[in-house]
């Protein structure tokens, strides 16, 4: 089964640097099983960077879309945004 990584970095932490780094690694993280994700083109970010609290839903919306759009179930995904903050 597909694992996915997020990485939730909130704004001026260094989020831009830690995925231009993996952005960079690409390749040699492909060979060791592990797809970073650029953009997932979700319908969601807009709703998620506006969120103040936990929401259940919203989570259980963002499983649903990348469960479909997932590639392989053999591979271990990467997604790092900053929009997984909130506000």
């Amino acid at each position: 089964m597909a694992k996915l990584y997020l990485h939730i970095g909130t704004h001026k932490t260094g989020t831009s640097a830690i995925q231009s780094f993996l952005y960079k690694k690409e390749k040699e993280l492909r060979q060791e099983n592990l797809v970073v994700l650029k953009k997932l083109g979700s319908p969601f970010h807009l709703e998620m960077r506006e969120c103040t609290k936990v929401s259940e839903k919203l989570i259980a919306d963002y499983k649903d879309f990348f469960n479909t759009h997932a590639k392989r179930r053999d591979q271990n995904y990467f997604y790092s945004n900053e929009e997984f903050s909130g506000n």
